[in-house]
C-alpha cells in the first residue's frame, strides 16, 4: 500500500513556479523547480549562460537571459 501526500507540499511547490514564472529574477532552487532541473544542473546551465548575478550573499538568475541562451544553444 502506499501512501497519501501530503497536499499542502504540493500546493507550496505549484505556488513558487507560479511565483517565479512571472519574475525576471529567481532563486537557483526557484529556477530548478520552474525548468524542471536538479539544483546542480540549472546553477551550472544559468553560470554557462551567464545569468548568475550575485548580490551580497544571495545569488539570482536572470530568466530573460537564461531564455535566449537556451533558444540560441540548444535550438534544432
Amino acid at each position: 500500500m502506499g501512501y497519501e501526500r501530503n497536499q499542502t507540499d504540493t500546493i507550496e511547490k505549484l505556488e513558487i513556479i507560479i511565483g517565479a514564472a512571472q519574475r525576471k529574477y529567481v532563486t537557483v532552487k526557484e529556477g530548478a523547480g520552474l525548468y524542471g532541473m536538479g539544483i546542480h544542473g540549472f546553477d551550472k546551465l544559468a553560470k554557462d549562460a551567464g545569468a548568475k548575478r550575485k548580490i551580497g550573499t544571495r545569488v539570482l538568475i536572470n530568466t530573460h537571459k537564461l531564455d535566449d541562451y537556451i533558444e540560441t544553444m540548444f535550438s534544432d
